[in-house]
């Protein structure tokens, strides 16, 4: 084959690549998805696997689930997003939200065509630091 050929063929190779894992994610999601629909209501522990400007991520580790909940849900008072340390915080109460705190969260909505859980915050049990926390 020519260099020309290779280069071609590479480049479609990837672009197959990458859709395949992109199907297989969307499959995965979509299958979680539908596992938690038996599960809305219920009440979980999990853990901020990441941190958004709108709400942040919590994986439940006994399924290997994760799901949104939303900055709303996450406290009464506002929080703003810190880019820099992926928190979410409110200066005034002092109240932080970072990647590795367990929380405990509800189960809300399951929508396995868009292959999406979303939580409900209920409390924060304690940060990455492993301080203890109460209700928020």
């Amino acid at each position: 084959m020519s260099e020309e050929n290779l280069a071609t063929a590479a480049t479609m190779l990837s672009a197959c690549e990458q859709r395949a894992v992109k199907s297989e994610r969307q499959f995965v999601s979509i299958k979680k998805a539908r596992f938690m629909e038996k599960y809305i209501d219920e009440e979980f522990e999990g853990i901020i696997s990441s941190v958004t400007k709108f709400g942040a991520f919590v994986l439940l580790r006994q399924f290997e689930v994760d799901g949104l909940v939303r900055k709303e849900s996450l406290a009464k008072e506002k929080l703003e997003f810190d880019e820099d340390t992926l928190t979410l915080f409110n200066s005034r109460t002092g109240l932080r939200f970072c990647i590795g705190d367990h929380v405990k969260i509800k189960v809300t909505n399951a929508d396995p065509e868009a292959g999406q859980v979303d939580f409900q915050f209920v409390e924060k049990l304690f940060n990455a630091l492993g301080k203890t926390s109460t209700n928020q």
